[in-house]
């Protein structure tokens, strides 16, 4: 379904974003050693530093890193919130995107996920999604943050923040 969103940097308005979102990004951009630079995985801590996340927070990790031999990269669901598994209707922990999705579904996501490696930047977007379980559509906000390696600088994974209130 259509998105509609923004790259976020350290002069961004953030009135779009909402309260938990929020703390996650202040988060983020708090574990970042230099304001251009991404933090290390490892720097991020939700279950100590931001429980009120958990249920509506995914964390991605991408199998195969920009510049990482001839496989095109894909994306795994290494953390699904419980909210997330319960409107869903299913638990995707463990799998891929492609897996899950079809081509045609995930284009975009793929397209954006692509984009914030190459940014380097946090992302909002307002989107609608169809939820086939419950033959219903869902409107929802999300936060997308990159992750880098602790070894690197290459960035292996995505954080995302879901919120259903006003999107």
């Amino acid at each position: 379904m259509a998105e509609t969103g923004a790259w976020i940097t350290d002069e961004s308005d953030l009135s779009m974003i909402v309260s938990a979102q929020r703390a996650a990004l202040d988060h983020w951009r708090a574990a970042r050693v230099s304001p251009d630079d991404v933090p290390c995985r490892n720097a991020i801590d939700p279950p100590l530093a931001l429980p009120a996340v958990l249920p509506v927070m995914i964390m991605f990790e991408i199998d195969c890193p920009e510049g990482v031999g001839s496989r095109q990269r894909s994306y795994r669901y290494r953390l699904l919130g419980t909210e997330l598994v319960t409107r869903a209707g299913r638990d995707l922990t463990g799998k891929l995107l492609h897996e899950v999705f079809e081509p045609e579904e995930i284009k975009a996501d793929l397209e954006i996920y692509r984009e914030l490696e190459r940014r380097r930047c946090p992302y909002i977007g307002s989107r609608v999604s169809i939820i086939p379980k419950r033959q219903a559509f869902e409107t929802y906000r999300r936060l997308l943050m990159p992750l880098r390696a602790t070894e690197a600088d290459r960035i292996d994974r995505i954080w995302c923040v879901i919120d259903f209130s006003e999107a």
